[in-house]
């Protein structure tokens, strides 16, 4: 090999050198830049304040849109109805401490393995996608969302979870974090703010139909059982019916909000069934009863009482029962119509004796 051709190349051996070293050295940038430390926060800075508009993207690309109007939060996908500010805080705070556990390494099928895709994705492992936006529907912050991480309890034996994988749209690195976001799991129905409604130390309940009154249950005192008004004494009532209402009435679930748009008509508000509660702190429930939807009936709410003795929540459910109408369960709706021949045990009855009376209701 001639000297000439020898300097040609250690040169091209030096250019290369320098090439690579050049390249390594941008590759590593790039990716300490994507690369969170660990237990640094995922979102630095985070400035919850601005937040004004909060987006659940599910998988099925069902989207929950939370937005905050006149300083309130409201299900804006549910007519604006008042949201459950608890389950919000709750959602802030895990995206303002959310940290870094573990960065996960990238592998082609990581992102279908741990439901990190976009929800948009054609492919199965799909993540939930949450934004954030600013009173501008400015996107603040944005995070996918995907499987939990579990790890085998040692003296139960039984897994449990210990973190959540999320990723950055923006980015292509997987983050393990120690938050579960539970509730980002729950549907739009999920996010009201408490509406079910629970009556108890009751007293009275009366229900009618067409104006006319079907039947009337009622008791002198908590201890007491109640008596059906106009029934012989010799009648012996079906416990387990009336257990079955008080039940229903102390835990009504509601499932969602109906549509303010809908006519009394498709309702079927302008004819309902009406059931009048009354309990011992004299404060009277109202419900109007009308059709069927979906596995649950119209419902129309009110609290008649002296403000002054009602409590805090029972202030704000006044208020929101008045503007709204809702859809409860036929489970928790349909104890509540029993026929008054329903509310009889349908053990052989007893001859009447003579010169019996009805139970006297006070």
């Amino acid at each position: 090999m001639s000297r000439k051709l020898f300097i040609i190349f250690i040169v091209l051996a030096i250019i290369l050198s320098i090439t690579s070293f050049s390249l390594i050295k941008q590759t590593n940038t790039i990716y300490s830049q994507s690369e969170h430390s660990i237990g640094t926060f995922v979102f630095n800075n985070i400035k919850i304040d601005d937040i004004k508009t909060v987006k659940i993207i599910n998988p099925d690309l069902n989207t929950i849109t939370l937005h905050k109007k006149s300083n309130s939060w409201v299900v804006k996908s549910l007519y604006d109805y008042p949201a459950d500010t608890n389950k919000l805080s709750d959602l802030f705070h895990e995206i303002a401490n959310l940290k870094v556990v573990q960065n996960v390494r990238t592998t082609p099928r990581a992102y279908e393995e741990l439901n990190l895709l976009p929800p948009n994705s054609t492919k199965k492992g799909k993540a939930i996608k949450i934004q954030f936006y600013s009173d501008k529907e400015k996107l603040l912050y944005s995070l996918l969302i995907g499987k939990k991480r579990f790890a085998t309890d040692c003296d139960s034996r039984t897994q449990i979870a210990v973190g959540r994988y999320v990723r950055l749209p923006s980015q292509k690195n997987i983050i393990l974090t120690d938050e579960l976001f539970n509730n980002i799991n729950f549907k739009a129905n999920d996010w009201l703010y408490d509406p079910n409604i629970s009556i108890s130390n009751i007293k009275k309940i009366e229900l009618s139909k067409n104006s006319k009154i079907e039947w009337i249950l009622a008791r002198n005192t908590a201890e007491e059982d109640f008596l059906l008004k106009g029934t012989p004494k010799y009648e012996v009532l079906n416990k387990q019916r009336i257990e079955a209402i008080t039940n229903s009435l102390n835990n009504l679930k509601v499932n969602s909000v109906a549509d303010s748009k809908l006519s009394v008509a498709e309702t079927g508000l302008n004819y309902p069934i009406s059931l009048a509660v009354s309990t011992f702190e004299r404060t009277k429930y109202e419900l109007l009863i009308g059709k069927i939807y979906d596995h649950n009936r119209y419902v129309k709410l009110k609290i008649i009482a002296d403000k002054k003795t009602l409590t805090k929540h029972q202030l704000n459910q006044q208020n929101l029962f008045s503007k709204w109408i809702y859809l409860i369960d036929l489970n928790r709706i349909d104890p509540l119509l029993t026929s008054k021949d329903g509310l009889l045990s349908q053990e052989k009855k007893k001859r009447a004796p003579i010169n019996t009376y009805s139970h006297p209701i006070s």
